[in-house]
């Protein structure tokens, strides 16, 4: 039961506005009515000491336990019972691998750190003699180069090997403008003056190339320039030229067609 404490003053003031019968009741020395007897009594409230007074610090530090709960982790763990289990023979032979793949990788580390710990050591003595090395190829290789000149001006000096192409000939389409000869990646524009072309016309021989070259077999891709051969397909030719010899190859253009990717020209070879 839950008694409520009332002020002194509060309490008379309620005693003198009570009706007379409450009042009556409350003298002493009067008697009951119908057998009760009524009584009125002021009792000081108990104040009782609260059962959980832990409850309010939890509430006050409830920011404090909550980071305290979020550094928690979930570790799960597994043990083995005491069961022997078969090993595999393929396990075994990885296992064996990864080891001895680790050990040369060791192995080569070691051998670096020792070379770069060599370098590190070496005196100013081996360096003078490495650099007095260096020096020696050096000159072995200027007079290797030296050598190779004078060989060089020799073959040139004393070749006696070239080639000599001339054309004759106007296809139907007139004369062209230019020839190409290509050999290998070597390219050559030649461009026919109006004396040549006239000269093709009137039937005679127009000389378009004069080189020395080199003793063995040669094959030629001859394009011409001008209207009517832009998407004409190449011809080739095929000339041996003998050591220490003039070839002369005579090309005749006039069996040439842009429309007749198998037409080739007249050729004549000879030598001097």
């Amino acid at each position: 039961m839950k008694v409520m404490r009332i002020p002194l003053f509060l309490f008379l003031l309620g005693s003198l506005l009570l009706s007379p019968r409450h009042a009556v009741a409350n003298e002493p020395g009067t008697e009951p009515q119908n057998g009760v007897r009524e009584t009125l009594e002021v009792k000081r409230a108990d104040h009782k000491k609260r059962k959980h007074e832990s409850l309010r610090w939890l509430r006050d530090n409830r920011a404090f336990l909550r980071a305290q709960f979020d550094q928690l982790r979930l570790e799960i763990g597994y043990e083995r019972d005491g069961e022997a289990q078969i090993i595999d023979d393929q396990l075994l032979l990885l296992q064996q691998l990864s080891s001895e793949i680790a050990s040369a990788s060791d192995l080569i580390h070691d051998e670096t750190e020792r070379a770069l710990q060599q370098d590190l050591l070496m005196s100013i003595d081996e360096l003078a003699e490495l650099e007095a090395q260096l020096d020696l190829y050096e000159h072995l290789l200027i007079d290797e180069q030296l050598r190779l000149l004078a060989l060089e001006n020799d073959f040139l000096g004393r070749q006696g090997t070239a080639l000599v192409v001339v054309v004759r000939g106007v296809p139907r389409e007139g004369a062209p403008t230019a020839l190409l000869l290509q050999e290998e990646d070597t390219t050559l524009r030649i461009e026919l003056s109006p004396d040549q072309g006239q000269a093709l016309q009137d039937g005679a021989l127009a000389q378009i190339y004069h080189e020395f070259v080199e003793p063995r077999e040669h094959r030629l891709e001859l394009r011409l320039e001008g209207a009517g051969w832009e998407n004409a397909a190449p011809t080739f030719i095929d000339v041996e030229t003998p050591r220490d010899q003039l070839t002369f190859l005579e090309l005749d253009l006039a069996a040439l067609d842009p429309g007749d990717p198998e037409a080739r020209p007249g050729s004549q070879v000879w030598q001097r």
